[in-house]
């Protein structure tokens, strides 16, 4: 009997360990995370007002990132690292951005991490946005 038991955990175990994900991680193999497009972006912009959120006020591409500045001070982040893994992220105000870029650049590339950093030059000079 507490044989059967042994061989009936060891098939559950198999059985809930295993995965149909390949190594890469994708659910099915061959599938490539989605590039971020200007029209993905627009349809993203759209479904926010749809959605009633609030919409950034000035909306730029940092080599690939998109980055959506806010009226209140708070700064969206999307696009894809250099895995090609999906970035979609709120950031509070400029002074939360500027502290998570050192860990920000070490997954996107190198024009990415350049242009974050030029960015973030560039708002502190003027005060951020609307004073932020």
């Amino acid at each position: 009997m507490s044989r059967w038991i042994a061989t009936g955990l060891i098939l559950v175990a198999i059985v809930g360990c295993s995965d149909s994900r390949d190594s890469t991680g994708s659910a099915e193999s061959g599938q490539t995370p989605a590039e971020e497009t200007p029209q993905a972006v627009e349809e993203a912009v759209e479904r926010e007002v749809a959605e009633g959120a609030q919409v950034a006020n000035e909306i730029r591409d940092l080599a690939g990132l998109s980055v959506g500045i806010r009226d209140d001070g708070t700064i969206t982040l999307s696009g894809a690292d250099r895995w090609g893994g999906r970035i979609d992220t709120t950031y509070a105000s400029l002074e939360f951005l500027t502290n998570a870029v050192p860990s920000l650049k070490r997954g996107v590339t190198h024009e990415q991490g350049s242009a974050l950093d030029a960015l973030i030059e560039e708002l502190s000079a003027t005060g951020g946005e609307n004073g932020q």
